[in-house]
């Protein structure tokens, strides 16, 4: 499930609000629910079902690198592409 929240921050345009849904997401007792993904504000989500055992908001941050979409030649024009865009720290805070 984290995998799949990971994805989310670094692939979807949660900074200016778009909202997701993930299932099936475990929990307790062997059962599944939909963990739906709700956009409060720049970099702050709500979730629910709350998934970290906190009571208060939750926040943590990643480096990601923001590369436009499009078709690379090869493998390498891909990496020079990659390697030459800044990576970018990203805090979010995710809470009930």
């Amino acid at each position: 499930m984290y995998d799949r929240l990971a994805i989310y921050f670094s692939m979807k345009d949660v900074e200016a609000g778009e909202a997701e849904m993930i299932s099936p997401v475990p929990a307790a007792g062997g059962s599944e629910v939909e963990l739906h993904i709700e956009p409060v504000s720049a970099w702050r989500v709500r979730m629910d079902p709350f998934p970290f055992a906190t009571a208060g908001p939750a926040s943590f941050s990643f480096w990601r690198r923001v590369i436009p979409k499009q078709a690379w030649t090869s493998n390498d024009a891909f990496r020079a592409d990659f390697f030459a865009t800044a990576p970018e720290r990203i805090n979010i805070t995710v809470e009930r």
